[in-house]
């Protein structure tokens, strides 16, 4: 907005104050941010598929352009030049895209993503590795999969470490693991208990496969869910904001 103040009035003298543009910007990207975020673009979990940056960019902006304009005639205080508001828009839609293009390849770094240690190498632990690759934001990185004895291997694309129980503090602080995921295709099998509760006194968190897939991916796999699970999670809290919020 003040791009597209500064971009109108080159040549003459501008009709508003310093103050009435900084409003009018509060107004434009407030309305801008929940236009974009109604639509999904602030979703870390967009798919390749589905991430259609310019399409979903245009209804957002089409969106955008109905609320600001209903907000000028509700309240005219706010309202601004049709001109600035056109260059305004010109000037957030290119600056959009472009961010967000860099952006995209910044996330693509190996130093900003979490290494994630798996615990398990079967089916599960294989799910996790193939569910990061069809990701536009992949914000894990896999640093291997611990093999446990009573587990066949079925990865083949993440190397699987084969160590003593007591070994894998020095593997987490070798190569810089800060996250452990438990992804063992059946809970009956045998965890590295001891190992996983010194990681933990070392600040290193430990996620059950539910919760790794529900604070990633935004969803609950259903097929893995189980009832002690829903017993310990938060979801079911009951207050009177969280309710009045959610109406």
């Amino acid at each position: 907005m003040y791009f597209g103040s500064e971009f109108r009035f080159m040549l003459a003298k501008s009709w508003y104050s310093e103050e009435y543009i900084i409003l009018a910007s509060f107004v434009f990207a407030s309305v801008q941010s929940i236009c974009l975020a109604s639509i999904g673009l602030y979703r870390r979990n967009l798919e390749h598929d589905d991430y259609e940056l310019l399409s979903r960019t245009a209804v957002s902006f089409s969106l955008s352009i109905f609320i600001i304009v209903c907000i000028y005639y509700l309240f005219p205080q706010f309202i601004i030049a049709r001109s600035v508001l056109a260059h305004a828009l010109s000037f957030a839609f290119l600056g959009m895209t472009a961010t967000r293009h860099i952006f995209k390849i910044l996330t693509k770094q190996k130093s900003l993503k979490k290494k994630i240690l798996l615990i398990g190498c079967g089916n599960n632990a294989n799910k996790i590795i193939q569910s990061n690759t069809g990701y536009i934001h992949e914000g894990f990185e896999i640093a291997g999969c611990f093999a446990t004895k009573d587990e066949p291997a079925i990865v083949d694309s993440r190397p699987i470490i084969h160590l003593p129980e007591k070994n894998i503090s020095d593997f987490i602080k070798t190569h810089n693991i800060e996250e452990i995921v438990i992804a063992l295709d059946d809970r009956k099998q045998t965890i590295p208990l001891n190992a996983l509760l010194n990681c933990k006194m070392n600040g290193i968190e430990t996620l059950t496969l539910l919760s790794f897939y529900e604070r990633e991916k935004a969803f609950i796999d259903l097929d893995k869910l189980y009832t002690r699970w829903i017993h310990f999670s938060d979801g079911f809290t009951k207050s009177g904001i969280r309710t009045l919020v959610k109406r």
